[in-house]
């Protein structure tokens, strides 16, 4: 309810609640259900808050989607959710440690594959808002989530997804070699989960108008 409402409502009443929704976020609350919800809310809230209250809220929802505290994929997937929200309103500086966090946690050496579907989800939603020079190691760390050594089919399944987000803001000449890993998972031999080739199928349709004509006819 809150994050229904709090659009409607002067901006400098707003302080209070961020605090209720980012205590409700937090480890100390026992309840998933409302952690899931308070992080949807957060994302929904900050847009409409003074800028400067967002930072703590980043790093609450970075924590939420990918840190060790939280057990629940639900919770997780809507701190990711709500960082692509929140993002686009903070300070850009902000920005790159957040990055970096969540591209750690899409690499194999993230154990919870719910952690790294998470991350992957998330990326696609923050790397937009991120100077286009921070993402070719972005872009790689997804390259390989979505390749055939990724034995976690909901890992592929986000990766390919966040691929089609990532794509059209990076230099058009780190594309071509995206074009074929997602042509590969859209109809290779290799991929055999449908939700991925449906994933990387429309990621192809995001990537496609920012690559050099003459690598589409292959295509």
């Amino acid at each position: 309810a809150l994050g229904a409402v709090a659009p409607h409502v002067d901006a400098s009443l707003l302080g209070p609640v961020l605090e209720s929704l980012r205590a409700a976020v937090g480890p100390q609350e026992t309840d998933r259900f409302v952690r899931e919800a308070a992080a949807g809310a957060l994302g929904a809230v900050a847009p409409h808050v003074d800028a400067n209250l967002l930072g703590p809220v980043l790093q609450d929802l970075l924590r939420a989607a990918v840190g060790p505290q939280e057990t629940e994929s639900d919770v997780r997937y809507a701190a990711a959710g709500a960082l692509g929200a929140v993002a686009p309103h903070v300070d850009a500086s902000l920005l790159g440690p957040v990055l970096e966090s969540l591209r750690a946690a899409v690499g194999p050496q993230e154990t919870d594959r719910f952690v790294r579907e998470a991350a992957a989800g998330a990326l696609g939603a923050v790397a937009p808002h991120v100077d286009a020079s921070l993402l070719g190691p972005v872009l790689e760390s997804l390259r390989a989530a979505v390749g055939p050594q990724e034995t976690e089919l909901y890992v592929r399944w986000a990766a390919a997804g966040a691929l089609g987000a990532v794509a059209p803001h990076v230099d058009a000449g780190l594309l071509g070699p995206v074009l074929q890993d997602l042509l590969r998972a859209a109809v290779g031999p290799l991929e055999t989960e449908s939700s991925v080739r449906e994933a990387a199928a429309g990621a192809l349709g995001a990537v496609a108008p920012h690559v050099d004509a003459s690598l589409l006819g292959p295509v």
